[in-house]
């Protein structure tokens, strides 16, 4: 049955209904609603879709984000009552935990201020819709901004105070990788913190001033190349708005050269500075508790025919509440996706599978899938569980054996099964592998 993609709310529907089973439209019913027109492009970005409120001042449109590819909500009022808008930010913000969410910018376009929202369902719009119309200022409680950082002076960040796309002030750099840097900065609109990470490929790039050049004139395709790869990761991320244990995407821009992808600002510690802090071997049951819900979020991904293929300890965030949170999508590639990609700058050794070896020999993937986060998440706990990395698979594979030390080397006591679910996650042969993250859940499950 062929389907269609509704203009009023762009959510696809077959083809013999006649009204749109979201929001009502109809293809025959083509109205022309306040002062923009169903399919207006506003700011080269959003594509107008149908009214879904209208009071006073404000109205909220149903629209389609062209550069984060998804639907969202267009709060949109006249730049004079501006603060009105910013009290139906914070509103929806302090919500954000009751109600499925997402505050994403604020902005300027032409004589309006638009607020862009995420909402998981049509009827989480509604229900938020009435929350909106019931709360007064004085109910709103404004979150607390961290305004500065301490950092050790690095080559080449953008300095202190720096604003990128007038709206973001740059705080201060949160880590530093060979393709991009991520920094903490202030969102001033919005009055909250947010990660911004800067596309900056060291090999290929330099910085002049704010701007981002190229080292030389060979490097220019390369330099492309990879920002297309960035573009690529910040519409994937989007993908995962709602989900709370999956980085939010909160806006996408270029600006100086280069290109900037703003997303949530997660305020706690990575596993892998957590154990380096620690200095020794977790229990099976910590380590459980911490992977159990990253599974749940790869899960999601693998749904989607995604790998994320860059799970390692630096890439999970555990946040100051006890939340597990993946980050970082930027090795993430569809399973079938047979395009060229920079596989092998993302490789870390003591995780990586051996078909990652072969995507970066190739320069385009091969046999990548679950299996291969599988390997990666094998290795976490085989490093978590002794407090020691696993050798990594090439050094298994040239070598006489291709087994993994027993974790009684190491002096570490535990039953001899958590050694056997290891061992299957890391098995060279990814057909040996298990075949999802549903059957690694359920042996881990079983052992507890």
């Amino acid at each position: 049955m062929k389907s269609k993609i509704c203009k009023g709310c762009f959510q696809e529907w077959d083809e013999e209904w006649e009204h749109c089973p979201v929001c009502g439209f109809s293809f025959e019913e083509e109205r022309q609603e306040g002062e923009w027109l169903r399919g207006d492009i506003i700011g080269k970005r959003f594509m107008i879709g149908s009214l879904f409120f209208e009071r006073k001042n404000l109205r909220i449109w149903r629209a389609y984000d062209a550069v984060l590819e998804i639907k969202c909500f267009l709060f949109t009022v006249r730049k004079a009552y501006a603060r009105s808008l910013l009290l139906v930010a914070d509103i929806i913000r302090q919500k954000q935990e009751t109600i499925a969410q997402k505050v994403l910018q604020y902005a300027d376009y032409d004589e309006y201020k638009i607020l862009e929202v995420s909402y998981q369902t049509e009827e989480d719009a509604k229900e938020s819709l009435e929350s909106i119309k019931h709360m007064t200022q004085q109910e709103v409680k404004i979150q607390p901004v961290i305004q500065t950082m301490h950092y050790e002076e690095a080559k080449q960040v953008l300095p202190t105070d720096t604003f990128l796309e007038e709206r973001y002030r740059v705080i201060g750099p949160l880590g530093i990788g060979g393709f991009g840097i991520t920094y903490l900065c202030e969102d001033i609109n919005l009055g909250r913190n947010v990660a911004i990470k800067e596309y900056f490929p060291s090999e290929w790039a330099q910085r002049e001033d704010r701007f981002v050049t190229v080292k030389s004139s060979a490097m220019i395709e390369p330099y492309r190349f990879g920002m297309d790869s960035f573009r690529k990761e910040a519409k994937m991320t989007a993908k995962f708005i709602h989900e709370k244990g999956i980085v939010t995407a909160y806006d996408y821009f270029e600006e100086n050269d280069t290109a900037y992808l703003v997303m949530e600002y997660i305020s706690g510690t990575s596993i892998g500075k957590k154990m380096k802090a620690k200095g020794q071997a977790l229990s099976p049951e910590r380590v459980c508790e911490i992977l159990l819900p990253v599974l749940d979020s790869l899960d999601k991904l693998h749904d989607r025919k995604i790998v994320h293929s860059d799970i390692s300890p630096g890439n999970i965030m555990e946040t100051k509440e006890g939340r597990e949170v993946l980050i970082d999508l930027g090795a993430a590639k569809y399973w079938y996706d047979t395009r060229p990609n920079l596989a092998a700058a993302f490789l870390k050794p003591d995780f990586a599978a051996p078909e990652q070896y072969r995507t970066a020999k190739l320069g385009v993937p091969k046999d990548e899938g679950a299996w291969t986060d599988i390997y990666a998440l094998g290795a976490m706990m085989y490093y978590m569980l002794t407090g020691h990395k696993p050798p990594d698979v090439i050094t298994r594979l040239e070598s006489d054996s291709i087994k993994l030390l027993p974790f009684r080397k190491y002096k570490v006591h535990i039953k001899k099964k958590w050694f056997r679910i290891v061992e299957q996650c890391m098995d060279v042969d990814f057909h040996n592998r298990y075949r999802s993250v549903t059957e690694l859940k359920k042996a881990l499950i079983e052992a507890l």
